[in-house]
């Protein structure tokens, strides 16, 4: 057994925590993608279409490169990462609707307040899922 296999109790020698920095600047970018595409409502028809495809684009690039979790599983079981994923969908439609509702009502300054509970909870949701 060498030494980097028993530091922080992982196995594959990452020391530090440059890892997990990383980790979070990735749910941060998930994060504000989400909160991009909740926005989506206020902007022009032509702007939202392509801000739309490019930000569903970004999202699961950026929930793949999560995936590929190195070493083990984490203190989450898979039914709960199954059940706060699942949350999140429902929020961020649910915000997006309610951002559509907002624009509908001619105050797209307003649809701001849905995306930013957007990133906040899918930031949250992101680190608890890859906790």
């Amino acid at each position: 057994m060498n030494s980097s296999s028993t530091l922080d109790g992982r196995v594959g020698g990452q020391v530090g925590t440059s890892g997990g920095a990383g980790r979070r600047g990735l749910h941060l970018v998930l994060a504000l993608v989400v909160g991009a595409l909740v926005s989506v409502p206020a902007l022009p028809d032509a702007t939202a279409s392509s801000v739309g495809v490019v930000g569903l684009v970004a999202g699961v690039a950026v929930a793949v490169l999560l995936q590929r979790r190195p070493g083990g599983g984490g203190s989450v079981g898979r039914a709960t990462r199954g059940l706060l994923v699942g949350a999140g969908i429902v929020g961020a439609l649910l915000l997006l609707s309610i951002g559509f509702g907002i624009a509908a009502a001619e105050a797209p300054l307003l649809v701001a307040v849905p995306a930013l509970v957007a990133v906040a909870m899918t930031y949250a949701i992101a680190r608890a899922v890859d906790a």
